[in-house]
């Protein structure tokens, strides 16, 4: 009798370690003492008193709510259940959520080192026919566009 006591301490001493754990797992079944198993059906809690249908309807359906996503009232979206969006104003009811805002356009890429265009983002130099050069180097810019009007590194003239 006293071997059986210890292993039922020893067993309920493992059980509250493993709760926090256990917490995350899908729920089958609550059984009468409190306890929770992924089984179903005939069988479940066999040892433990039988199945407590209303503990594990409510542990159902908590896990199915926190497992889903909700929309806060800023916005953003949350996994539900218990303090889902608690920062972000509450969980959304009522109206649909509003469409994400859409990302704004990339800027223009600036051309590639050591071609002249009519893009400025980059340019290191303004040509005498209006183009812009894009190169690392002052040697050879603009050459093919009647030569440097400005450069826009700093550089003086």
């Amino acid at each position: 009798m006293l071997k059986r006591l210890l292993a039922l301490a020893a067993i309920a001493a493992l059980g509250a370690f493993a709760l926090p754990a256990r917490a995350q797992q899908a729920v089958g079944s609550v059984c009468k003492d409190g306890t929770t198993s992924t089984a179903t059906g005939q069988g479940a809690c066999s040892n433990h008193g039988g199945v407590d249908k209303d503990a594990t309807k409510k542990a159902q359906e908590k896990a199915a709510a926190s497992s889903s996503t909700v929309t806060c009232t800023d916005g953003t979206t949350s996994k539900g259940g218990q303090g889902a969006c608690s920062h972000h104003g509450g969980v959304k009811t009522g109206a649909a959520a509003p469409a994400p805002t859409p990302a704004p356009a990339p800027a223009p890429a600036p051309a590639p080192a050591g071609t002249a265009d009519k893009n400025a983002q980059g340019a290191i130099a303004k040509c005498k026919d209006g183009t812009y050069w894009h190169g690392t180097q002052h040697s050879g810019a603009c050459s093919k566009h009647g030569g440097v009007a400005q450069w826009l590194d700093g550089t003086k003239q």
